[in-house]
């Protein structure tokens, strides 16, 4: 590559070499924004691990097989529910923790789309969603029995679930279906992920075009 040699003394000559030597070359912002960004090594994923579709896909349907094994359907369709959840949520709005404690209500069997798992210990909160909105179910596994709470370690994002169980009220106040002895069973295994994580499916041509995946992430199809 030939040297840059310094120009004449004419005053315009120098301009336009001080310029070509100071210029910086044209960066690829697109380029520059992708190196600047990549994430450190911990936050990228990990081959084998429970990143990608196919690893989750594969975790369910693991799940699946060990429900067989258990003599259970992950498909059964043998279940009767009694109610919807938003039924459960107008007849108790006004319910105290206390009155709810005093005065039991009657035993509910609800079903929804599990949408939120929380345990703690050896007590699980759900999030159900039907047709008519959320309610949430609180698990114990010394009420609802070690074989019932068994299952539930089996339960997906995802996944729709049947309990059943008394009207109650958490610490917080959350009206709740405390499940009983044997009151919760996993009906139908989601092998796949729910679309769009925590943020339900805002795309309104992909909600009319694949209807079986609005419901599960939309509170309304419209």
């Amino acid at each position: 590559m030939p040297s840059l040699r310094p120009p004449p003394d004419d005053p315009l000559c120098r301009r336009e070499f001080d310029d070509a030597v100071e210029r910086p070359e044209p960066r690829d912002t697109a380029a520059v924004w992708a190196i600047e960004h990549v994430p450190p090594m911990s936050d990228r994923p990990t081959p084998g691990a429970t990143s990608s579709i196919e690893d989750q896909i594969r975790l369910r349907e693991e799940k699946a097989r060990a429900l067989r094994e258990r003599g259970l359907h992950p498909y059964g369709n043998d279940v009767q529910v009694t109610t919807t959840t938003g039924h459960v949520r107008e007849v108790h709005a006004a319910d105290s923790a206390e009155q709810l404690e005093k005065e039991h209500s009657p035993t509910y069997s609800i079903a929804g789309r599990a949408m939120a798992i929380r345990t703690m210990g050896k007590a699980t909160f759900l999030s159900l969603r039907d047709r008519t909105g959320d309610l949430q179910a609180f698990i114990k596994k010394d009420k609802v029995g070690e074989d019932a709470y068994e299952v539930l370690k089996l339960l997906d994002l995802g996944d729709i679930a049947q309990v059943r169980g008394r009207a109650m009220r958490t610490k917080t106040g959350e009206l709740s279906i405390e499940a009983e002895q044997g009151g919760f069973h996993l009906l139908t295994k989601a092998l796949r992920p729910l679309p769009e994580k925590w943020h339900g499916l805002h795309d309104v041509e992909t909600r009319y075009r694949q209807r079986c995946a609005s419901p599960p992430s939309c509170t309304s199809s419209g």
